[in-house]
């Protein structure tokens, strides 16, 4: 991802004159985004499900795409930067079948604007033909009826007319009429709530459900959405006496049966679990519900009393503002989360969709407080909402000590020189309390360039930039461990970054700082090519941990992803395998270690990305001890 000038300067001696021939900058860029298509598709040679490919790529080059074979992968418009290859598998005992996808790059030249530069690409594809017989699948409805796990995870779906009701940060809802089905992973965020699309993909069950994975959509902007009637719910045990009365908590096998989505409006409290900042520690109970007795979260013979809040629902700190108030709130109840022995809802009412009742003047000023937030950083010209009331009545003054930020408008205007650190100050009024003082420091301009050991000293939320190497990425492309001379970090994106970076590459990474249980994570990341020098950064040497350096790690208030070496005794848990450290009470999640590793011994050696109260979470090699 470097580029490279290349000055040839011919001395000519016998006229005593020089010249230079100076190659096009866009080669170079064309070239990046050549050697950038290697990774675009994951395993070439076992091809089920239609996918994406690129048709804008970084520096202005565009991909022209096309397919030998047209009834087998067929190559959609471009929209949103993206063509759809849409696979069609050839039908149960047929032979798979090979294609070949070619793309044309274009760049226009640097040197003469009326030469495109092109370069040519292609990759063979084996498309597999279908593992099951081949079924009727029209609608949701076709699908939650299937009681074969055959279909699972192999088995190619097409549903018209799917209207989008709702939405987390890893999945997206769609219902078509005949009922609702979770559309998992990709590019969910390009999917517009109350939008029509025909959606594509493959089956898959999970926790109880059939949801849509490695999917693809086409907007049908001529179909009128649809959205599923409402039930309205006002006592949470009532309903999940009902639902285990009739075994929805049961679905533990395809053939058992599949959960099917309820869109609901429920009026209950709000409940977190004391002392637990896991992820599953907050909960929709009953107006009725007894704090002494919770009953939460469930056992193997007592399902939990309340519904829980699935921790990639949107909004999730909005709702936990309304801990142990009555709220009523719009959620989709999903499924049944076996492993946590309770029924799970994604809420998508929005960050203004609690209605709470019986609000004391204090908890009114609160929760006005707790919905105003401003960002850390500013980049570019914008407009602020500053409200001058809060949803429960506060009133708010703002001053500002920069005419960067216009309290009147919300207009911030960007500095000439070097960012500024504006101080934007809120009092909030409510009733007979006291007034509150509240100042937000937001940086206004270009963020600061940051080090892997400076990163750690900034705010969460805050943005910044620093140029790193990528260590380690994962599998699905979505995290990643960078390094620089000073240190370790990790990338958590929402989207494949195997697309536009691969191991060992040197960048330029823009982001946004998320604090995540003592875990500096690099977020919103966007990648550009590093100006500076490659350090090459050698592959750390592994820490050998034992329960002195785990419980070390434990109490850490701020971490980095840190590479050990630690030996572990393999147990199963469900369907995966995790081991046990000796004198160390939390367990080892060994994400990917396979099922001979259990009942034995196994070294377990990589990078530790994880950490709750229960578990530290490895990602490496496992090896069993001979």
């Amino acid at each position: 991802m470097k580029k490279v000038f290349l000055l040839i300067t011919v001395i000519l001696f016998g006229l005593g004159l020089a010249s230079c021939t100076k190659e096009d900058p866009a080669e170079a860029y064309l070239q990046t985004a050549y050697d950038s298509l290697n990774a675009i598709v994951s395993d070439p040679s076992n091809i089920k499900a239609s996918f994406n490919v690129p048709t804008t790529l970084a520096d202005g080059v565009t991909a022209e795409w096309t397919s030998s074979n047209p009834g087998v992968a067929t190559v959609g418009a471009p929209s949103g930067g993206f063509s759809i290859i849409t696979i069609n598998r050839p039908a149960f005992g047929e032979a798979n079948v090979k294609v070949t996808l070619t793309v044309e790059l274009a760049i226009a030249s640097e040197l003469d604007a009326e030469e495109m530069l092109t370069k040519e690409w292609s990759i063979e594809i084996t498309v597999i033909a279908n593992e099951v017989e081949e079924i009727t699948i029209e609608t949701v409805a076709d699908i939650l009826a299937i009681d074969d796990e055959a279909y699972d995870g192999t088995y190619q779906v097409e549903i018209p007319d799917m209207t989008i009701i709702g939405r987390g940060q890893d999945a997206v809802f769609a219902f078509d009429g005949t009922g609702t089905i979770q559309i998992y992973g990709g590019l969910h965020e390009t999917l517009e709530i109350g939008k029509v699309y025909t959606v594509s993909g493959t089956l898959q069950w999970y926790y109880g459900i059939w949801e849509i994975q490695d999917w693809t959509a086409v907007a049908q902007t001529s179909a009128t959405a649809q959205f599923p009637e409402k039930e309205v719910i006002t006592s949470v045990n009532d309903k999940i006496d009902e639902l285990i009365a009739n075994g929805d908590h049961e679905y533990t096998t395809v053939a058992s049966g599949n959960f099917e989505t309820i869109h609901a409006t429920v009026t209950g409290k709000i409940y977190m679990i004391p002392g637990d900042t896991g992820n599953y520690n907050t909960y929709l109970v009953d107006t009725t519900f007894d704090a002494e007795n919770p009953g939460i979260p469930g056992s193997d013979t007592a399902v939990g009393r309340g519904f829980m809040f699935y921790y990639n629902t949107f909004d999730l700190a909005t709702v936990r503002l309304y801990n142990g108030l009555e709220v009523t709130i719009e959620v989709l109840i999903y499924t049944y989360r076996s492993n946590n022995k309770a029924f799970a809802v994604y809420y998508i009412g929005g960050p203004e969709g609690v209605e709470a009742a019986n609000l004391s003047e204090q908890q009114k000023l609160d929760l006005d407080i707790a919905a105003i937030s401003m960002p850390v950083g500013i980049t570019e010209a914008t407009t602020l909402d500053l409200p001058t009331e809060g949803a429960n009545g506060t009133t708010i003054a703002w001053t500002s000590n920069s005419a960067l930020i216009n309290v009147e408008t919300g207009a911030v205007t960007m500095p000439e020189t070097d960012a500024v650190s504006v101080k934007l100050t809120a009092v909030y009024t409510q009733g007979t309390l006291p007034t509150v003082t509240k100042n937000y420091y937001i940086t206004v301009g270009t963020p600061p360039t940051v080090t892997m050991a400076g990163h750690l000293e900034l705010a969460d939320g805050a943005l910044a930039y620093t140029e790193v190497e990528i260590m380690w990425l994962a599998s699905n492309g979505k995290s990643a461990v960078v390094a620089d001379s000073t240190g370790f970090g990790y990338i958590y994106a929402n989207f494949d970054m195997s697309t536009q970076v691969e191991l060992g590459d040197f960048v330029g990474v823009s982001f946004t700082v998320d604090i995540y249980g003592g875990l500096y994570e690099l977020t919103y990341v966007t990648f550009s090519e590093a100006e500076g020098e490659d350090p090459n950064i050698a592959h750390p040497e592994a820490v050998i941990w034992t329960a002195a350096e785990a419980e070390a790690f434990m109490l850490l208030e701020k971490w980095v992803p840190v590479y050990v070496t630690m030996t572990l005794t393999g147990y199963a848990s469900g369907d995966y395998t995790n081991g046990i450290l000796a004198d160390f009470e939390p367990y080892i999640q060994t994400n990917g270690a396979s099922s001979d590793l259990r009942d034995v011994q196994f070294t377990a050696t990589g990078w530790v990305i994880g950490r709750s109260s229960s578990k530290i979470t490895i990602i490496g090699d496992y090896v069993i001890v001979e």
